[in-house]
């Protein structure tokens, strides 16, 4: 696992119904690490979601909920960025 990931939140609709889902790339090909970051980010926004590669995946426009939880989470590694949240861990 590298010692700073950055990842960009972006949202997205294209093929998806209509429907938005806001997506966190860049982040490591590990699936363990993304399962739980899924969990907590999917409990922070009260939607649903997915892990996928790179990727986590959540139900609806939440890029606000999720810059705001990247800037709670200073302390522990969390960097809120211009281009969305940059992770340390």
């Amino acid at each position: 696992m590298p010692e700073r990931i950055v990842a960009r939140l972006r949202l997205e609709k294209s093929g998806r119904g209509g429907k938005s889902v806001t997506v966190i790339d860049g982040l490591p090909q590990n699936r363990d690490f993304l399962r739980g970051l899924a969990t907590e980010l999917k409990k922070a926004c009260g939607a649903g979601g997915t892990a996928a590669d790179g990727a986590v995946e959540i139900q609806g426009d939440r890029r606000e909920t999720l810059n705001t939880f990247g800037g709670r989470r200073a302390n522990e590694g969390y960097r809120y960025g211009s281009l969305g949240i940059t992770t340390r861990f």
